[in-house]
C-alpha cells in the first residue's frame, strides 16, 4: 500500500498515516518517521498507607496584642556587628546585632535596655561561640531555650511590656 505524502511540505511538517506519525525534515529533503510511544493499561491502584500519629495542638490564646506600625521592607536594616558579649541598649531597637565570638558569649538584657512594646531586637550568631540571651531583672520567655542553635542561627528579640520579652528563632534544645 502506498502512502501518499502531502507535496511542497515545510520544515516540521508533520503527517499522519493509521498508527505513525512522519515530519519533514527540510535539511535532508526527507519524511522521518517518528518514534512511536505504546502506553500499556492502567495497573491497579495500591493500598493506602498507615496514617501518621496527630501532633500536638495547644490552647488558642485569647489575648491580642496592639497592631504594629507598618514595616518598611525597602529600607535597609541596621547591622551592628559585635565581637564580645553585649548588653542591649534601647539604641539597638530594630537593629541586626551580629554576634561573631569565638568563645561562648551572653546577650544581655536588663531594665536598662527599656524597649517598648512592639519593639524588636534581631540577633544573629556568625561566630562559632553560642549565644545565650540572659535576662537580667527582666523576663524573657522562649521556647525551648534562650540559647541560639549554631553558627547562622538567629533570633528575634520581641518586647511584650516593660520588661517583658519574647524570643523567637533558631533556638537550642537544652
Amino acid at each position: 500500500m502506498a502512502i501518499n505524502f502531502p507535496t511542497s511540505p515545510v520544515n516540521g511538517q508533520t503527517f499522519t498515516d493509521g498508527d505513525h506519525t512522519w515530519i519533514w525534515n527540510s535539511t535532508t529533503n526527507a519524511w522521518k518517521l517518528e518514534a512511536q510511544t505504546v502506553v500499556g493499561p492502567t495497573g491497579p491502584t495500591g493500598a493506602t498507607g498507615a496514617v501518621g500519629a496527630t501532633g500536638p495542638t495547644g490552647a488558642a490564646s485569647t489575648v491580642t496584642g496592639p497592631t504594629g506600625a507598618a514595616g518598611q521592607w525597602n529600607t535597609a536594616q541596621v547591622i551592628d556587628a559585635k565581637t564580645a558579649s553585649h548588653t542591649a541598649v534601647s539604641g539597638d531597637a530594630g537593629e541586626l546585632i551580629t554576634m561573631d565570638v569565638a568563645t561562648a558569649n551572653n546577650f544581655t538584657v536588663n531594665t536598662s535596655t527599656a524597649l517598648t512594646a512592639g519593639q524588636r531586637i534581631d540577633i544573629l550568631q556568625i561566630g562559632n561561640g553560642q549565644t545565650t540571651v540572659v535576662a537580667s531583672s527582666v523576663t524573657i520567655n522562649a521556647t525551648p531555650s534562650l540559647k541560639l542553635r549554631a553558627k547562622y542561627s538567629a533570633a528575634t528579640l520581641i518586647c511584650i511590656s516593660t520588661n517583658n520579652y519574647v524570643l523567637v528563632g533558631d533556638l537550642a534544645t537544652p
